[in-house]
């Protein structure tokens, strides 16, 4: 598993074990006190950056238990916004049935009082038949 950064002597040997050469060589060339400001250094970097970390992880998962608990809403409302929809596609048609049987009825009617035109009868007919067939 990986290095637990919230215990101090974890993080230490941590640090220890990674920048070895590095304090060596800064001890070497330094001292000891300049080392030790830099471990000093490093650890509150470490406990900074693990504080960081751990309140970006809880931000996150509240972030997903709300997205998780709005999951339903927002199902709910698109299920409704669908309902909504199908029902005026269905009036529009209705709509437009309608408005196709009354001109085919207005067109038979008409062809009913001219009697010496037949043909104006069935036209009225083929129109009404095709205006469904568009539907």
């Amino acid at each position: 598993m990986g290095t637990n950064f919230s215990d101090a002597a974890e993080r230490e040997a941590f640090i220890q074990e990674k920048f070895k050469d590095l304090l060596d060589q800064i001890q070497d060339n330094y001292g000891r006190a300049i080392m030790e400001k830099l471990m000093e250094r490093l650890d509150r970097t470490l406990i900074q950056f693990d504080e960081d970390v751990r309140l970006m992880l809880e931000s996150l998962e509240k972030r997903e238990e709300a997205y998780v608990a709005a999951l339903p809403q927002l199902d709910a409302v698109r299920e409704q916004f669908i309902a909504k929809e199908r029902l005026e596609q269905e009036n529009r048609i209705a709509e437009e049935a309608a408005k196709a049987d009354t001109e085919a009825e207005e067109s038979i009617e008409a062809a009913q009082e001219e009697p010496d035109d037949p043909d104006l009868a069935d036209k009225a007919i083929i129109e009404r038949l095709m205006k469904r067939q568009k539907q």
